[in-house]
């Protein structure tokens, strides 16, 4: 099963840092996972192997971000609670408050996809 995540807006888009770490950290970890296990994979299969477990993670409903939120983490989890981003609600509980604010910083961690697309273009 494949991840629909990728759209217009990724495709094509110059990878942040933190996108490009998440890439090659993912990438390295698998090579070297193989490698202890003397599996031996080339380039182009260890990037489609690599794209394949993340895009089953984010099926799966998890997502790789960075431990030291970003700024756009940071700068999501601020917006999430503005009204037109949110249910109209009047009461909004503390916990209710608190999902919104991490699903939207999450949402915004990191998307592996722009730097998986410039790394399979080199």
């Amino acid at each position: 099963m494949t991840s629909n995540r990728s759209s217009d807006a990724t495709a094509h888009a110059r990878p942040t840092k933190a996108q490009r770490a998440a890439w090659s950290s993912v990438l390295s970890a698998l090579a070297a996972a193989l490698g202890a296990r003397r599996i031996e994979l080339a380039p182009r299969g260890l990037h489609f192997v690599t794209r394949f477990l993340l895009e089953e993670l984010e099926d799966a409903g998890f997502r790789i971000v960075p431990v030291k939120p970003t700024k756009a983490m940071l700068s999501a989890s601020r917006r999430a609670l503005k009204r037109g981003k949110r249910l109209d609600v009047v009461r909004v509980d503390e916990r209710t408050k608190h999902r919104w604010r991490l699903m939207a910083a999450i949402e915004a961690g990191c998307d592996w996809r722009p730097a998986e697309e410039a790394d399979r273009e080199r």
